[in-house]
Parts: C-alpha cells; structure tokens; sequence
C-alpha cells in the first residue's frame, strides 16, 4: 500500500512498515480515527525530519531465561521497540511457560501486541506508561494518565478475546 511505501521510504524495513500501518488501522477500524490511518502521514513526515526513528537500534540490556529488558533511543519507535518485547516473551514463553518484557519505550496503541500474543496462542497482557493528561478532581492541572491495560486471550474455535480499556473516564481529554 501507499502508507507502507511512505513509511519504507522514510527508512523502515517492509515487516516493520506493514505493521505501524496495521497499528493505525486497527484504531481507525475500532473508529478512533484520532489514533488511525490520519496518524500515518504525520509520522511519516516525522521519520523523514529525524524527529521519529522508524529502524531503531534496540539493545536487550538484561536478559533471563523467562525476561527481557529492552532499551531505545528517545526518537525511537515505541511500536517497534514492543514489537520486540512481545516477540521475546512469546519466544521465552514457549521455552518456560510463562515470560515478561520491559520496553522503555512507549507502546501508544496496545491491540495489536495482544494479537502477536494470541496468535502464538498465548494470553497476552500489556501495560504502558502514559503521561500525566487528567487532572485529579479539584486539581490545577494534568497530574494523572490513563494507565492503559490490555488483555488479550485465545479461543481455539473463535476470534481471540481482547480488552483493551484505558483507566480513565476517557483515553484522553
């Protein structure tokens, strides 16, 4: 598609394109439009000015048999830095039977990462941090975050089941 040329040509690998793109399409068919396919081109155009790294270098700076931490540069996608926290817990998962990964990195939209877990057949559930965008009640400005959370969990005959909620009246205000 167009979207994933854009984004190969501001210096992503096709997989890595092809997957920020079904990002924002996930949120754009769940219809946040906010978060969907009109974030495309603004990322793209960020890429392309250095401010946003669409192939970062990512280190695993602490490993274990069932964790890994991974670590990325500020301009870093956050997408792509999950990506990989997702991919070694379901590799460490399948080895031990139960993993975990840190990214210091933000995730932004959680669905997709629940769906890499339960199509390895995994249940998945995922965190991210969020910056402070709600002000507690009375208060003089934003000191709290939504705190997403997102469960995803796999049906032998169905649709996986997925819980994405935002711990917040609204995911942003």
């Amino acid at each position: 598609t167009a979207a994933i040329a854009a984004y190969t040509s501001a210096g992503a690998t096709p997989d890595d394109a092809a997957f920020l793109v079904s990002l924002n399409m996930d949120k754009s068919l769940q219809g946040d439009h906010m978060r969907g396919v009109g974030r495309i081109a603004g990322n793209v155009l960020a890429a392309r000015a250095g401010k946003l790294d669409v192939h970062p270098a990512l280190k695993v700076t602490r490993e274990s048999p069932s964790f890994s931490l991974i670590d990325c540069e500020a301009n870093a996608s956050g997408p792509l830095a999950c990506k990989l926290g997702m991919e070694l817990a379901i590799k460490k998962a399948r080895a031990t039977g139960i993993a975990f990964s840190g990214v210091r990195a933000q995730a932004q939209l959680l669905t997709r990462f629940l769906q890499l877990a339960t199509a390895a057949d995994m249940v998945g559930i995922v965190f991210n941090q969020s910056f402070p965008t709600v002000a507690p009640t009375g208060g003089a400005g934003p000191m709290l975050g939504n705190q997403p959370l997102a469960i995803g969990v796999p049906t032998s005959r169905h649709d996986p089941v997925l819980l994405c909620v935002a711990m917040m009246l609204a995911a942003r205000v």
